[in-house]
C-alpha cells in the first residue's frame, strides 16, 4: 500500500497541473495588428436617460476577426463598425450583455488594470479562440449627446 503522503503529493500534482491548464494565455499576434484603441464615456443627455463606455480599435489588416472584450469588469461583444470594416466597437454599461458564450467564457479568469482590456479575437485562417491584453487605453473627452446614441 503506497504511503498517504505519496497519494497527497500525487493530488496536489494533478491539480496544480489542471489548474494551469484551465488559465487562458495571452497572445502576442494581434498587438501588431492594431492600429489605435480607445473608449469614450456618453451621456444621453435626457433626465433619467442611459449612459456607457465604448471603446474603439481599429486594425491595420483584416488578418484578424476581434470578437469580444472585457473592460472595467464588463464583457460586450465587438461589432465591426458599418463605415469601416477594420473598426470594432464594443458597447458597455446601458444593456446587461444576454451572449451565454460571452457570460461562460474565459474572461473570468484573467486580472487587469483599470486602464487594459481583454480581447477575444480569431486568426482568419483560424477558428481557434485566443485572447490578447491591450494595455494603456486612451481615455477620449466624453460626448453628452440631446438624445441616447444606440436604441436597444
Amino acid at each position: 500500500m503506497k504511503s498517504p503522503r505519496l497519494v497527497i503529493i500525487m493530488l496536489l500534482a494533478l491539480l496544480l497541473l489542471v489548474t494551469c491548464t484551465s488559465v487562458p494565455k495571452f497572445s502576442n499576434e494581434v498587438s501588431s495588428d492594431i492600429k489605435s484603441t480607445y473608449y469614450q464615456h456618453w451621456n444621453s443627455g435626457l433626465q433619467n436617460g442611459k449612459s456607457g463606455t465604448d471603446l474603439y480599435i481599429q486594425l491595420i489588416e483584416n488578418s484578424v476577426i476581434l470578437d469580444s472584450v472585457l473592460f472595467k469588469g464588463q464583457i460586450s461583444k465587438l461589432n465591426q463598425t458599418s463605415y469601416d470594416s477594420l473598426s470594432y466597437v464594443a458597447h458597455l454599461g446601458f444593456k446587461l450583455q444576454s451572449d451565454k458564450d460571452l457570460i461562460k467564457s474565459s474572461f473570468g479568469k484573467f486580472q487587469i488594470n483599470e486602464d487594459e482590456c481583454v480581447i477575444s479575437y480569431h486568426v482568419v485562417s483560424n477558428k481557434k479562440r485566443r485572447f490578447s491584453k491591450i494595455s494603456n487605453l486612451e481615455e477620449q473627452k466624453s460626448v453628452n449627446y440631446p438624445s441616447s446614441p444606440v436604441q436597444n
